[in-house]
């Protein structure tokens, strides 16, 4: 007697088989996992560049939008919405804030939960910094975000009474404090608002980015408004009307402090350095890679820097980690006067119309 099946029972198996309603199985993603925390210029340029087909990017951020921040003294009388470029639909968004990094298990912490990376891309960006001065978080206000330019939109609606050309009649005193970019060209917008604007300066110069030629010609722009100029004037505090510095005592109705930035308190978790070392591909660690503000050593913490390291490392990771090093290329600065765009280039220092705004801003940016 035959031990095997007869043909008529394997066939019956089989159709059995064919007509059994499998559960459907989800497919496993074979990408990379790529977690971006972070979404300013250098985030938002990595996640536009990047091959979706090849890498599975998520995204960590306390917005859902790209600040551009650069725009934010511009839109004292405009609308925000300009400002804000949201992510788009190839990026997996975790609206919430990144609260600690494990390398050695690859995952970031989100608030109870963990999120697993191939690779991680540090993009935080920077912190406003006080340098302790006493006073200066309690009574100064910021231009960093958009909690902030809505603060001084209240702030200056407060102050007085609006004429029909939308200026405001009131004598208030606005003080800005830092000579740098941010504060000379705040200076000028709040010079279309209000009648008494000085900026106070803890050195003996302004704009220590740019050369002489442009801050020459910023010098004359600014006593041509009347905006004063108070250099070598290190403030040591900063009370509810006044503050203090080495030579005076100068009264305010509105303060904004624009006098530095700082890293994010997370990278201090990380690294003992005040900034991310990078090597030459933007790699800080392994399988971590940093980008914009928090990198130290590969150009300038600028809005057009950021952009560029986005890109190179998107097309770093597109090329399977290969290629040269990163190299920025400085297209030019920038600074808006009340009325004019001071230009600077390898060619030198230039002013024109504002009109070309956009068309500056494509070029350079």
């Amino acid at each position: 007697m035959s031990l095997l099946p007869s043909g008529s029972f394997l066939i019956d198996k089989i159709i059995d088989l064919l007509s059994y309603q499998f559960d459907p199985v989800v497919p496993i993603d074979p990408r990379k996992k790529v977690v971006v925390v972070g979404y300013g210029w250098a985030g938002k340029s990595f996640c536009d560049n990047i091959n979706h087909k090849k890498y599975n990017v998520t995204v960590v951020s306390k917005t859902e939008y790209m600040l551009n921040t650069p725009k934010l003294k511009d839109s004292l009388k405009e609308n925000n919405q300009q400002l804000q470029q949201f992510c788009n639909k190839n990026i997996n968004l975790i609206n919430q804030e990144c609260s600690d990094i494990n390398m050695e298990k690859n995952t970031v912490s989100i608030g109870d939960k963990n999120i697993y990376y191939d690779y991680l891309i540090l993009a935080i960006g920077s912190e406003v910094n006080d340098f302790n001065v006493k006073g200066v978080k309690e009574n100064c206000l910021f231009l960093k975000n958009l909690d902030d330019l809505n603060k001084i939109k209240e702030k200056i609606n407060n102050l007085g009474e609006k004429r029909e050309d939308g200026n405001l009649t009131s004598n208030s005193q606005i003080v800005i404090l830092g000579a740098g970019a941010v504060g000379i060209e705040l200076a000028f917008q709040m010079k279309k608002i209000f009648k008494n604007v000085q900026i106070l300066e803890a050195s003996d110069k302004i704009l220590p980015m740019f050369k002489e030629q442009s801050t020459q010609i910023v010098f004359e722009e600014l006593k041509k408004e009347n905006i004063k100029l108070l250099l070598s004037n290190q403030v040591s505090l900063v009370e509810k009307n006044s503050i203090k510095t080495n030579k005076n005592n100068y009264y305010y109705d509105l303060a904004i402090w624009t006098c530095g930035i700082k890293s994010n308190p997370l990278i201090q978790k990380i690294t003992k350095d005040r900034l991310l070392m990078v090597d030459n591909n933007l790699r800080f660690k392994d399988n971590v890679f940093g980008l914009g503000d928090i990198v130290g050593g590969r150009g300038p913490p600028t809005a057009q820097n950021a952009n560029q390291q986005g890109k190179y490392l998107a097309r770093y990771f597109n090329n399977n980690l290969g290629g040269s090093g990163y190299v920025y290329n400085e297209k030019g600065k920038i600074i808006h006067t009340k009325d004019s765009i001071i230009i600077e280039t390898e060619f030198g220092s230039s002013r024109v119309s504002n009109m070309l705004e956009n068309l500056i801003d494509r070029f350079i940016g």
